[in-house]
Formats: structure tokens, C-alpha cells, sequence
């Protein structure tokens, strides 16, 4: 818990630091996204307790494939200073009859249905600064927190359990833009990896993400479109409830974007 507390306060500071007189000496610029994703799932998972049961997502569960995400994600620009943030939030539901599987209690069952449901809940907030920041293109470094809340429920042969490993996470990263000047356009790219151990939780994630701004008005560029592709690779663990998680999620996104 002190870890946690230690990395907020770094992260207020760096954002304090970002909203001093010098960090608008150059153009500030605000971008709001609402979008809507459509991320494949895979991996493998593992419950603890009595009968500890592994599970494919997509051979075991059939929860595997794409479903609908909903998300926003906030962008801001001043100076050399970055401010990142967002959330989604999503399911993904399965339903597979078994001819041959072990329940929940260790024993062999000849048939049966296998239910399952897996949210993800993801949430991020960084601060980055621009190395390069010319009027075009930017380039620079991103460090923060990213968080996600991760539960996965199965219902097999009349008994249920549902684990939930939630954690935040200190991240690092990077990032870039591509700003024409006339042309409607923006390109945003960055990617975010984060390792940590912390309160019987061990986490392993990358968050990666591009997309691309078409804005309606060339010259203003005050609202447009976005379109986008997000890769998401997390590894947790929860020691004291013995539960893996090893899922990646990955698909475009579309949405809408406002710049202030």
C-alpha cells in the first residue's frame, strides 16, 4: 500500500508540474475520444481452492473472439508537458458443453455445460513530457499509473466461482504524434509496459495503442473521427487466492474525438 501511495504523489507532482506558467509557453491543446472497441480475447487462466481448475479461454470456454468495449481517453498538450488519462470497460461471455472435463472438486465429469463471464475494467493516468516538439511531430517518455480491475466467473456442472484480481499498476512508457499543419489529420501512437509485485499481486502488462484523427473542419480541427488499433497483454496473479490470469486482448476501435 505505501508503494501505491509513494507513486500517486509522484504522479500529482509531475502533473503539478505541468500546469506552471513555462509549461504554456507554447500551443495547449485538449483532445476528449470516446470510443468503442472490438478486442479479440485469448489466454489461460487458473482458479485456486478445492479442485483447482486451468482453463483455455478459447478451447475451454468458447469465450474467446471479439465483443464490444466502451471507453474515453483524454489527451493534453501543453508545451513540452503531456497529461494522459482514460478508461474502458468490457465483457466477454462464453458457453461450451463438454463431452469429457474435471469439475470443480477435482473429479472427472463425462458431460456437462461450461458458462463463463470475464470483465476487464482498465484505467490509466500518466504524465509525459516531449523531448521532441516541433510543430509537426512530438516524441517523448510517459510515467504514471495504469490500473484494471480483472474478474472472471465460471459456471460448470452446478457449481460456480468467480476470482477478481484488481490492482494498480506503475507504469512507463512512451509516445508520439503526428500533427500536419493544413492536412485534417492527427496520428497518436504510444505504449506502456508496467512489472510489479505488490500487496500478494504480481502483475505484467504492455498497453499498446495507435490511432488516427480526421477532423471534419481542416483549419480549426475542433471535432473529428477516430479510428485505431489497441493491443493489451496482462499477466496477474493473486498468491493468496493461488488464481493466474495470462489474457491479451487485441482489435480496432472507432469513436469520436473533440479538440479544445
Amino acid at each position: 500500500m505505501k508503494r501505491e501511495w509513494r507513486w500517486a504523489g509522484l504522479v500529482a507532482a509531475l502533473v503539478l508540474a505541468a500546469f506552471t506558467p513555462g509549461a504554456f509557453a507554447e500551443e495547449a491543446h485538449v483532445y476528449v475520444a470516446a470510443h468503442a472497441s472490438y478486442p479479440e480475447l485469448s489466454g489461460d487462466g487458473l482458479t485456486a481452492g478445492t479442485g483447482v481448475t486451468a482453463y483455455d479461454v478459447e478451447e475451454t470456454l468458447d469465450a474467446g473472439g471479439s465483443d464490444l468495449h466502451l471507453g474515453l481517453d483524454i489527451f493534453g498538450r501543453f508545451g513540452r508537458h503531456r497529461l494522459v488519462a482514460g478508461f474502458s470497460q468490457g465483457e466477454h461471455e462464453g458457453e461450451n458443453s463438454l463431452s469429457q472435463a474435471f469439475g470443480f472438486d477435482g473429479q472427472l465429469v463425462t458431460s456437462g455445460d461450461f458458462d463463463s463471464k470475464i470483465d476487464l475494467s482498465r484505467r490509466k493516468l500518466l504524465y509525459g513530457f516531449a523531448f521532441v516538439n516541433s510543430g509537426m511531430v512530438d516524441f517523448g517518455v510517459l510515467v504514471g499509473s495504469e490500473g484494471y480491475d480483472l474478474s472472471t466467473k465460471l459456471s460448470q456442472f452446478g457449481s460456480s466461482r468467480e476470482v477478481q484480481i484488481d490492482s494498480p499498476a506503475p507504469a512507463i512508457g512512451l509516445n508520439f504524434g503526428v500533427r500536419p499543419p493544413v492536412v485534417p489529420l492527427r496520428l497518436y501512437g504510444e505504449v506502456v509496459y508496467s512489472s510489479l509485485e505488490i500487496s500478494d499481486v504480481d502483475t505484467t502488462l504492455t498497453d499498446a495503442t495507435v490511432s488516427l484523427d480526421l477532423y471534419i473542419i481542416p483549419v480549426l480541427k475542433l471535432f473529428g473521427f477516430q479510428a485505431g488499433y489497441r493491443y493489451y497483454d496482462l499477466e496477474a496473479e493473486d498468491k493468496a487466492q493461488g488464481a493466474k490470469f495470462n489474457y491479451k486482448f487485441q482489435g480496432p476501435f472507432a469513436g469520436v474525438v473533440l479538440r479544445f
